[in-house]
């Protein structure tokens, strides 16, 4: 142990002491004495002192270090200009180890396209491309047939050859770099080859079932192994498409429902399957809507199929209830409705089979722990049974599953130490109000009915009143519901488009609500109650005046309803705080303004033009209000209330001089004869293909 050093108990006046030490530090003479008595007493400092040094030199390295980065970042915010800052202030301490050499911040390249130029430049019109050319190549086939240029073998032998080419076109591509490229013209020739098959068989009959059955199974599959090769999911995409609708377009569902449902789970089971090499991870949920869309089209619910479909509607269920919640749910919903789709005849296997799947269904979501599997599985049930006519049980059944859910919802309010609602019981709250008025609604009188929804809305207004300090989620919901249900009751309570209006003015008030209270919550269901107004307008108020001569320009119920929507759109807008729906808000009141003044000029165009000149002047006029339109936005954008509200004008209103001016040049297009548009969808899609090909290379080349 070193032995304590001397100074320690000196006085604080005498020279060498460390208060005195510590306050002449500066001075040279007395740091002199100091050295020259430590080394007369020949003490050991202490750790203390030395930790507190190397603390000093770090604190120190520390201060240098943020200086160089203070002046590269100015050099890098102010490339032309010298750098300004002054040099930090001289070390106090010697014994300081030499800051490194500063070095020069290597140059980045930029990058060769942005982002959203690469989305839009090289992956958008690529794909759009190939659905063009895809689409031109249709329409050359079918006029191909009508006009009898070439045999049927010859057609079927150039689809195949023009498919070849597109996948040694892809190759070509992929291996030199043009990654997107080769992945649109791969599957440009997926889709050719597909269409090639399909004519060969059934527009032509050059092959039999079988035959045709094998190759597009063979295209499916060397598409698939493409996609894996090149990494894309839209080629496994379009390859399981693919797959899927080759069943339907041959018609082989009837008479082979083994063979059918068998090559269906295996795509599915395929589909499951390629996550492992893809990025993609959507190819379960693409797999289980096509295995609805498979047993809706290719096989009949017939006695005769109903073993080989409740094996592969169980075994479908197998495969997929184990993977995420989405497809979970679908796979419920598939088993529940084939089984009971299959067996509707015979209530006593419809009756255990539906149980046993319940059971197995409520089994898994037991062993996964997930209450919402529980319920996904409650759900599937009662839909399986009420998709299908002759479920008399809808009362039974909906009462059953309302006391379930409102059990639930107790059962935890319930819980030990539970101070608020938490989601099973926000959701029992949220399906006992419907379920009742549903199973209420056949047993009332229509004018009963609208009062029965306000005497619910008022239910749940109290309840949210009382709510309000004890649990603030439950209030909130109750809230919702009363508004739901009022909103309901306003079509029946008031007649023609009062209740359109009232529900756009419901929907400004609930924005400006939100707006006050900040509560998100209130500004979706104000979007809400407008997209109501909206689908009324459409429905109800755009057709009110049968007749042109039946109103008056301007001065009339339909324009003032249409007006009342838009500017509540805009109100909404302004009250709903700045972000992304916000501005669709105030882009919707745009269009439906656009949209009522669309209709007075059609009007204006039907009284006092002849008929056979009505169709070219109402476009005419259209396009003329369309730029004034326009012109008026770019004008607004020019005020100064608001940064971002001008902007959102200006670009508004360029926006709609674009779509007319392709308006002006495109609309004619489809009005050629059929050679002319599949001359013009080939020339579209090719330069488009062509562009993306640019875009490509450019991409590949990298900055020169």
């Amino acid at each position: 142990m070193p032995p304590r050093c001397p100074t320690a108990s000196w006085p604080r006046w005498w020279p060498g002491s460390p208060a005195l030490t510590t306050k002449c530090a500066s001075d040279a003479r007395w740091n002199a004495r100091l050295r020259s008595r430590a080394c007369w007493i020949n003490c050991v400092p202490s750790p203390d002192d030395e930790r507190l040094d190397a603390l000093t030199e770090a604190i120190v390295r520390l201060l240098r270090r943020v200086g160089e980065l203070e002046r590269r970042l100015d050099r890098l915010e102010h490339p032309g200009q010298g750098t300004t800052a002054a040099s930090p202030a001289a070390d106090p301490r010697p014994s300081g180890p030499a800051s490194p050499p500063e070095v020069a911040p290597e140059p980045v390249a930029a990058p060769v396209l942005g982002p959203l130029e690469t989305r839009f430049g090289l992956t958008l019109i690529n794909r759009i491309g190939v659905l063009t050319l895809v689409i031109g190549f249709g329409f050359f086939f079918r006029y191909a047939v009508e006009s009898r240029w070439i045999g049927e073998t010859g057609r079927v032998l150039t689809g195949v050859a023009f498919a070849a080419l597109a996948f040694a076109a892809g190759e070509r591509a992929w291996r030199s770099g043009q990654r997107v490229f080769a992945q649109g013209l791969t599957g440009a020739g997926a889709a050719i080859l597909y269409l090639s098959l399909y004519a060969a068989f059934a527009l032509y009959g050059l092959i039999p079932l079988s035959a045709a059955f094998g190759a597009m199974s063979l295209a499916v599959a060397a598409a698939a192994g493409l996609a894996i090769r090149y990494r894309s999911a839209a080629i496994a995409a379009l390859a399981l498409a693919g797959g899927y609708i080759t069943p339907p377009l041959l018609g082989a569902g009837e008479d082979s429902p083994w063979f059918v449902l068998g090559f269906v789970l295996l795509l599915s089971a395929a589909a499951v399957w390629l996550p492992r090499w893809l990025p993609w991870r959507g190819f379960h949920l693409l797999a289980l809507a096509a295995s609805f869309a498979s047993y809706s089209l290719s096989v009949r619910f017939q006695p005769e199929n109903r073993l080989p479909g409740t094996i592969f509607a169980l075994a479908t269920f197998a495969l997929f209830a184990p993977l995420g919640r989405v497809a979970s749910a679908g796979a419920h919903l598939l088993a529940f409705w084939v089984i009971a789709g299959i067996w509707q005849p015979e209530p006593r296997p419809r009756i255990v089979l539906t149980l046993i799947l319940l059971a197995a269904s409520l089994a898994l979501a037991g062993w996964r722990r997930s209450p919402a599997a529980a319920l996904a599985a409650l759900a599937a049930f009662y839909i399986g049974w009420w998709t299908w006519p002759g479920s008399s049980f809808f009362f039974l059944s909906s009462g059953f599953l309302m006391l379930c859910l409102s059990g639930a919802g107790i059962r935890m309010v319930e819980r030990p130490g539970a101070e608020t609602a938490g989601f099973w019981t926000l959701l029992s709250f949220a399906f006992n109000a419907p379920l009742y008025f549903t199973a209420s609604y056949p047993l009332l009188e229509a004018g009963s009915r609208a009062w029965l929804a306000v005497g619910i809305a008022v239910l749940h207004l109290g309840l949210a009143a009382w709510l309000r300090n004890r649990d603030s989620r439950l209030a909130s919901l109750c809230a919702g519901l009363a508004w739901a249900f009022l909103t309901l009751a306003v079509p029946s309570l008031l007649d023609g488009y009062r209740a359109t209006m009232v529900w756009a003015l419901e929907g400004a008030a609930l924005a400006w609500i939100a707006h006050r209270t900040s509560r998100r919550l209130a500004g979706w269901a104000g979007i809400g109650c407008l997209a109501l107004a909206v689908i009324r307008l459409s429905v109800i108020e755009a057709g009110v005046y049968p007749q042109p001569w039946l109103y008056a320009a301007v001065l009339n119920a339909r324009f003032l309803v249409f007006a009342t929507v838009a500017v509540s759109f805009w109100a909404a807008a302004y009250w709903l705080p700045k972000e992304p729906r916000a501005l669709l808000v105030y882009l919707a009141g745009h269009l439906v303004m656009l949209w009522n003044l669309g209709l007075e000029v059609a009007g204006w165009a039907a009284r006092n033009v002849a008929p056979e000149d009505f169709r070219s002047v109402n476009n005419a006029a259209l396009s003329t209000l369309m730029a004034a339109y326009a012109v008026l936005l770019v004008a607004a954008g020019r005020w100064p209330a608001g940064a971002a509200a001008s902007r959102a004008n200006r670009v508004l209103g360029l926006s709609l001089i674009g779509l007319v001016v392709l308006k002006l040049y495109l609309y004619d297009v489809w009005l050629l004869g059929r050679l002319y548009r599949i001359a013009a969808f080939s020339a579209l899609g090719a330069l488009l293909l062509l562009m993306s090909y640019l875009y490509s290379r450019r991409q590949a080349a990298g900055p020169r």
